[in-house]
């Protein structure tokens, strides 16, 4: 009976342990990236440049992943300056890169 409650006690707080641990660890990223912006690529850009430029809180992988998904036309391997692409824009940016409005 002892090992019985010893188990449900265990497998109890493992389960809160897990669900803190997975709620703690997806809330870093607290920018909201709820609208987009066009900017025009600049010759030497690449989607990674453009990620880490326009989404710096963002992990960069994930950043390049979004402008793959907001630019399904555009192949990332052969971009070209004056090119348009759509970036998301946080809502909750205290500065806000000006290029992303030209």
């Amino acid at each position: 009976m002892k090992f019985i409650k010893l188990l449900l006690t265990f497998i109890l707080i493992s389960a809160i342990s897990f669900t803190l641990m997975f709620t703690v660890l997806g809330g870093f990223n607290t920018t909201d990236y709820n609208d987009t912006a066009e900017i025009e690529i600049q010759l030497g850009d690449t989607f990674w440049s453009i990620a880490k430029q326009h989404m710096p809180e963002m992990d960069v992988r994930e950043a390049v992943h979004q402008l793959k998904i907001l630019n399904p036309d555009i192949d990332e391997n052969h971009i070209s300056a004056d090119e348009k692409i759509t970036i998301p824009v946080s809502s909750n940016m205290e500065t806000v890169n000006m290029q992303a409005f030209n």
